[in-house]
């Protein structure tokens, strides 16, 4: 009930009354205003109720009338219980606030001060209208004072916030000692709009009465422009770390994808060179490998991509890329999907032929996705651009020249904005489950900035998707070797090799290719089942070839070992995937040759008769 118990003679001198008149009594006696007393107990509640003790501002009016200003201390008698009453110190600080005030209201003696001030100041009458305005005020508003003093206060805020501005105001007019707010106001006469901080104070005359506000605004754009520049920087993080979480999981899944891959590699080629006659079978069998090639490089993208390294470019003919994944793409989408193919240009690029074609395979595959249901027509053309005016992209410019332009289009759902803005996340998806992670527009994404080029994409529900990716045309000559064919050159041996590794499939399908050349094999599950049989008799092979990582014994580790019995023996190294070696790591740890899996037939006979060679030469 906010009863007053004690009271020394310094409050009764301060406010004018006895001890008698104020013992027992409410302390509401003291306030002008009911406003001003429920604010103070309001106040005081939170600050008690938070931190103990505190001293707040506020005014009382004394037994003459008088109303004078006060700063307010308080400290509960009993921390743990507010029941038991707490006990207040007053000190009159009317003169300082006095000061203060006349730091406002008197224009002439502190003309300096208001009109060289950061922020603006202003005031305003008991009708609410303008009675006087700094210069950072009209700055602010790009408009005079003139124009303002003797109108009505609430033009100025934006129809959104007019009425809650009204509330504030009315706030202070009733007594509120401070109020402060965020409201758009009007600027540059009424045609734009910006966001301001409001500080509002009653002014009282000398019979306590509130009659106007002063006021003090400060424009928040710079402020918000650094609290967005946070907010991008700090998703710019979360994006690293996403990017960051993408290589984890791929350096995870690349070993044992890898290895399957060599198993389907494997039995393809093995296939292949056992078949006679019937092309058309090994048209089929090429098929499976060219897939399987494919996918390993796939694989070897989206490492690259979660570890940003730099990609092999060279001038290429990107028309050549789209037809060959638009053929691969015609035997999987279903008849009700139409393909329109319209190609308008043979430029070249600098580009890496396989991450062109897969951003085909991708934006294809979305269209595709996103008329699954219904049907549709999906469009796909390449054709020469200029861009001859400054543009830009984001944060990006983007160089003037020659461009090819690829665009693929669907009729299917399309996009509304807010899904538009996260399409490109690689952790946001809209297809369901078991249709895909949602990955390849982030991969197109990423792809076309380490080409030099830029994106747009448009879209509208129920009408479909556009998207629109241009590569720098450049005018050099390709001299990129071209892939040898498989079947071009054969690398037969009647030596003994060693294989390890723990996949089944793996020894099996290679144990049988390598003898199909004529060579002998020995084939082992692990390690160290692999350096017993070595140490038996440590010359009976002429090369090792060994999986990195198996169990009981990784392949490093069975090489050093043999090393360590014969130093001179050839070896190679394969992996599906490994963060500790790569080809320069290997070759100091005293490997002969490091490959990467799959690993193709001829490749492998390739390394196997080149390190043969090389040690019978030496």
């Amino acid at each position: 009930n906010r009863i007053i118990t004690q009271a020394n003679q310094q409050l009764c001198k301060m406010t004018g009354y006895s001890q008698d008149e104020l013992l027992g009594k409410s302390s509401r006696i003291l306030y002008p205003t009911d406003v001003e007393f429920e604010d103070v107990g309001r106040r005081k509640y939170r600050q008690i109720k938070k931190k103990g003790t505190g001293t707040i501002e506020t005014c009382w009016r004394c037994k003459n009338g008088e109303i004078i200003d006060v700063s307010l201390s308080s400290t509960p008698v009993d921390l743990n219980d507010f029941t038991k009453g707490v006990t207040f110190s007053a000190l009159n600080i009317t003169d300082r606030k006095r000061a203060e005030e006349e730091l406002v209201v008197s224009e002439k003696r502190y003309r300096i001060i208001i009109e060289t001030a950061s922020d603006g100041i202003f005031t305003v009458s008991e009708d609410g209208k303008f009675t006087s305005l700094n210069t950072a005020f009209e700055t602010l508003i790009g408009q005079t004072r003139e124009k303002w003093i003797g109108k009505t206060c609430l033009d100025i805020f934006c129809s959104n916030d007019k009425q809650s501005a009204e509330q504030v105001f009315q706030q202070a007019f009733n007594g509120k000692s401070t109020v402060t707010q965020e409201f758009k106001i009007h600027t540059d006469a009424l045609e734009h709009h910006t966001i301001c901080e409001f500080k509002l104070k009653p002014k009282y005359n000398k019979a306590g009465r509130v009659v106007g506000i002063v006021g003090f605004v400060r424009d928040r754009t710079e402020y918000n422009k650094a609290q967005e520049t946070v907010q991008r920087v700090e998703a710019q993080l979360r994006q690293s770390q996403k990017m960051e979480a993408i290589g984890t999981l791929a350096g995870g899944i690349a070993h044992d994808f890898n290895n399957i891959l060599s198993g389907i590699f494997g039995y393809a080629q093995l296939a292949e060179m056992n078949l006679d006659g019937s092309e058309k079978v090994k048209r089929y069998i090429g098929q499976i490998v060219k897939g399987a090639q494919r996918a390993t490089a796939l694989v070897q993208q989206i490492l690259t991509f979660s570890r940003q390294k730099e990609t092999e470019k060279h001038p290429i003919k990107a028309y050549l890329q789209v037809k060959e994944a638009l053929k691969l793409l015609r035997s999987s989408i279903p008849s009700t999907i139409e393909i329109k193919e319209t190609i308008g240009t043979r430029s070249m690029i600098l580009a890496d032929p396989t991450k062109i074609h897969q951003i085909v395979m991708n934006l294809c595959t979305n269209a595709y996705h996103a008329m699954m249901d219904k049907g549709g027509i999906l469009k796909v053309s390449l054709k020469d651009i200029e861009i001859s005016e400054p543009k830009h992209k984001g944060d990006k410019n983007i160089a003037l020249g020659k461009y090819l332009q690829l665009q693929v289009s669907d009729t299917g759902h399309g996009m509304d904005n807010e899904t538009l803005e996260k399409a490109f996340d690689p952790y946001f998806t809209t297809r369901r489950a078991g249709e895909g992670t949602g990955l390849g527009l982030a991969l197109v994404n990423a792809i076309v900035e380490e080409h030099d080029g830029f994106l747009e994409v448009s879209s509208t529900p129920d009408k479909g998707t556009n998207f629109y990716i241009y590569f720098p045309i450049t005018e050099q000559e390709t001299n990129h070797k071209q892939i040898k064919n498989d079947m071009a050159s054969v690398f037969e041996g009647n030596e003994s090799i060693m294989m390890v590794d723990d996949e089944e499939d793996i020894r099996l399908c290679y144990k049988m290719i390598l003898e199909g050349y004529g060579y002998k094999v020995h084939s082992f599950q692990n390690g160290i089942d692999a350096f017993n049989d070595f140490q038996k008799n440590p010359h009976q092979f002429d090369l090792i070839i060994t999986d990195m990582t198996m169990p009981g014994m990784t392949g490093i580790e069975l090489l050093q070992k043999i090393h360590e019995v014969r130093e001179d023996i050839p070896s190679i190294l394969c992996s599906g995937f490994s963060g500790l070696v790569n080809d320069e790591k290997a070759i100091q740890m005293g490997v002969s040759r490091y490959l990467m899996k799959p690993v193709l037939k001829n490749d492998l006979a390739s390394a196997i008769r080149e390190l043969i060679d090389k040690k019978k030469a030496s």
